[in-house]
């Protein structure tokens, strides 16, 4: 069994041992943390080799090729071999690359033969690296990245299969792979904190760690997600207060990493139900595994379950009206004056849609999902911020109603038809709960009033929630 021991921002896959056997494997990855490996960052793969004694004459030739692929998707730059020191002085050494620009299956190939004659009876030592560049791209986050061994293909040159020879016979080494991280700047709990990307925090020397980066010229957090503790924005002092309060004060857990939210239906069915600006993550986790268990359990009989949620707003964006001063400013650049808030809640971008005397409007468009409504308040009493609400989005439409009643949520799918989105004339409900991860069906019914009482009520709520 392996054994994972970080030291720093190391990922020790296994730890060297005394006793040798022909084998190959991930010693460690840098930087890592748990299985998570950070976009925006060269990550190197480093391999340990052990020859066995028992071979007569010792190793004479070795060919050993590995990829590096995504099984979902994910990209990423350059990939490269290097030997690392103190490799075995093999007369001819090479290094074999293919395909190695992100795109499918990357293939780098070790092989020597040692022509000299100095045949090596025993080594065992991190030998040989894998070096990609993962780009510093969200579309990349929660995507996989593994590394394999490739054998048995005509690729390789001068032999076609993963084999070390001696003078008298040939034999195949063991992998211990494949190995798969998962790309993203969210440690292996799920949470920020992790300042110093070492796989123990948040504690102390995260907080040292932060204090260092803000007020002391200190390096840069290894992964910048950790380090903005709070998930709104860029670092700053805010992330400190909110890291001294958890450790301290009994102040609520760090944000977690955007990694979690992967689930952009659940995300923001979930600020919807809560009304928090962030999604509570045990609330997107249970929203994400329930409706899950819905369509998987339900999906070929009801093809209803197939709606998704979709709020009357649109998430992380709000519609702000402004003087024609403030526009002019906001044109030219020189408004300045939510500078700091476009900061603190990351702003994506700013556009203009019009700007004409007593008329002028931006849209305010933000990363991650945030509730539009409770953002609005932030904004509220800016100089020239005649109004500040969510960019609505009206019609009516098939949709999903949520209800929570206590620690159960009701899932109300209203297929409609008929003039939508005008309005629908036509409409159907079908309800469900989640009991120990098996979907409950409640019921089919024509249109709202055959709903029963039992139900009504709370689809009622869901209804006057949605729109609030």
């Amino acid at each position: 069994m392996r054994r994972a021991i970080t030291t720093g921002v190391l990922l020790v896959v296994c730890a060297v041992s005394v006793a040798a056997q022909d084998a190959i494997s991930l010693y460690e990855v840098v930087p890592s943390s748990g299985n998570h490996i950070p976009a925006g960052s060269t990550v190197e793969f480093r391999l340990r080799v052990q020859i066995d004694t028992s071979h007569v004459g010792g190793l004479y030739v070795y060919n050993n090729g590995f990829r590096v692929y995504s099984p979902d998707g994910a990209v990423w730059d350059t990939t490269y071999g290097q030997y690392l020191p103190p490799w075995l002085p093999f007369g001819d050494r090479w290094i074999s690359s293919m395909g190695t620009n992100g795109d499918g299956a990357d293939t780098v190939v070790f092989g020597g033969e040692d022509s000299a004659g100095g045949f090596w009876v025993v080594y065992d030592d991190v030998a040989w690296s894998i070096t990609i560049e993962i780009p510093d791209d969200p579309a990349l986050y929660g995507r996989t990245i593994c590394l394999d061994s490739v054998a048995d293909t005509m690729a390789y040159w001068p032999w076609s299969t993963w084999a070390w020879s001696t003078l008298t016979e040939s034999y195949t080494p063991t992998w211990d792979g494949p190995h798969c991280f998962t790309i993203g700047c969210c440690n292996h709990d799920g949470m920020r904190g992790d300042v110093d990307y070492n796989s123990g925090g948040p504690n102390v020397a995260d907080l040292t760690y932060l204090v260092d980066y803000l007020f002391f010229g200190g390096p840069s957090p290894p992964c910048m997600e950790e380090g903005n503790v709070d998930g709104l924005g860029a670092i700053n002092v805010a992330d400190l207060t909110y890291l001294v309060d958890y450790l301290f004060r009994g102040g609520p857990e760090p944000a977690p990493c955007e990694l979690a939210y992967v689930d952009a239906e659940a995300a923001i069915a979930a600020i919807w139900l809560s009304g928090e600006l962030v999604a509570p993550v045990e609330l997107y986790e249970q929203i994400r595994s329930e409706l899950a268990i819905i369509r998987t359990q339900w999906g070929d009989s009801i093809s209803s379950v197939g709606i998704e949620f979709t709020p009357q707003w649109e998430p992380s964006v709000l519609l702000v009206g402004v003087t024609d001063g403030a526009c002019d400013s906001i044109a030219s650049g020189e408004y300045h004056h939510w500078d700091s808030l476009n900061e603190f809640y990351d702003l994506k971008s700013i556009t203009i849609r019009l700007c004409s005397p007593g008329i002028s409007y931006v849209i305010l468009e933000f990363h991650g999902y945030l509730h539009p409504v409770v953002l609005a308040d932030a904004y509220v009493g800016l100089p020239g911020v005649r109004y500040v609400q969510p960019n609505w989005i009206w019609g009516d439409h098939p949709m999903l109603l949520l209800y929570q009643n206590g620690s159960q949520i009701v899932y109300f799918f209203r297929n409609a038809w008929g003039d939508c989105p005008s309005g629908c004339i036509y409409e159907e409900y079908y309800i469900f709960t989640v009991v120990d991860n098996v979907a409950v069906f409640h019921g089919y019914y024509p249109d709202y009033e055959s709903v029963p009482p039992e139900w009504r009520w709370m689809l009622d709520m869901a209804w006057w929630h949605y729109w609030q």
